[in-house]
């Protein structure tokens, strides 16, 4: 299905919203689509997530075709969310073992 964004906008404009095409368009990709899933990811998910961006890197799209009914934004949130976590993990981890070993 085709849309044209800059019309969209257009019409968003005469109703007093400022918004451009790319946000139009962006706002239904990652939001509004009704194809897409909003609950939270399944562990079997977060593991291809990771599984892809060891194969393509940060190609988000690349990533979302395994994960039909997921938006690439939630996707890249999810990998980068994970990755703090993961490392706020490591970092705690790291400064107890230094702390015992100064002791």
């Amino acid at each position: 299905m085709l849309y044209d964004w800059k019309e969209i906008a257009f019409i968003f404009c005469k109703n007093g919203y400022d918004k451009s095409g790319k946000q139009c368009r962006e706002r239904w990709l990652n939001f509004l689509n009704p194809a897409l899933d909003h609950s939270k990811l399944t562990t079997e998910e977060e593991e291809l997530i990771f599984k892809d961006y060891a194969i393509y890197g940060k190609m988000w799209v690349k990533i979302a075709e395994d994960l039909k009914k997921r938006s690439e934004n939630t996707i890249k949130n999810c990998f980068y969310s994970t990755m703090r976590k993961q490392k706020r993990f490591f970092t705690l981890l790291f400064q107890k073992k230094k702390f015992k070993s100064n002791i």
